[in-house]
């Protein structure tokens, strides 16, 4: 009853919030996401860092496999896209990166819940490598990852699928209290 007066409510002023979806990249997308990638990148080196475009061209280039990545998108607007690879049993989250204007909202929690629902049903590990300045890391860490191993540049996370823990209701002959 009461999402329901609470949907008529914000239907009512307007305020409807755009559905978060995710869908295959497409070759059309290479730009969208090699320019919040460097976005991103640039924001966490700063404005003194040594920044070699070519190099840093190249290097995404190399990584960057289509068929692995999917676009995040806020209503009918692109907002970022994640990478992620099948390994040994495990999904590797390669890449996660949200448009600027984008990040501090909600959007990458609500991303990464669903990476984790898939890790939960195909019971599978999710793993990733950070650098160690990223700011994402406490992101990572809030959501339940865990250090397996660092070195001096580089931060390794995982974190193992956790059963779900809703049923169809309460075991038969157990009252409700």
């Amino acid at each position: 009853m009461v999402r329901g007066v609470a949907r008529l409510a914000a239907r009512l002023r307007g305020k409807r919030k755009p559905p978060i979806s995710l869908r295959p990249a497409k070759p059309v997308d290479y730009g969208f996401a090699r320019q919040s990638c460097f976005a991103a990148l640039k924001a966490l080196l700063g404005p003194d860092a040594d920044w070699d475009e070519a190099l840093e061209d190249g290097l995404f280039a190399r990584q960057f496999v289509q068929s692995e990545v999917e676009m995040v998108a806020l209503g009918e607007r692109d907002a970022g896209w994640l990478q992620t690879r099948r390994e040994g049993g495990r999904i590797h989250l390669i890449r996660f990166c949200l448009a600027p204007g984008f990040r501090g909202r909600g959007l990458g929690r609500v991303i990464l819940d669903r990476l984790q629902a898939r890790a939960r049903k195909a019971v599978s590990p999710i793993v990733l490598s950070l650098a160690r300045i990223d700011p994402a890391l406490g992101f990572y860490l809030h959501q339940g990852f865990r250090v397996v191993e660092a070195d001096p540049y580089r931060v390794h996370l995982r974190q193992d699928p956790r059963p779900s823990y809703r049923g169809p209701g309460p075991t038969p002959g157990m009252r409700r209290g």
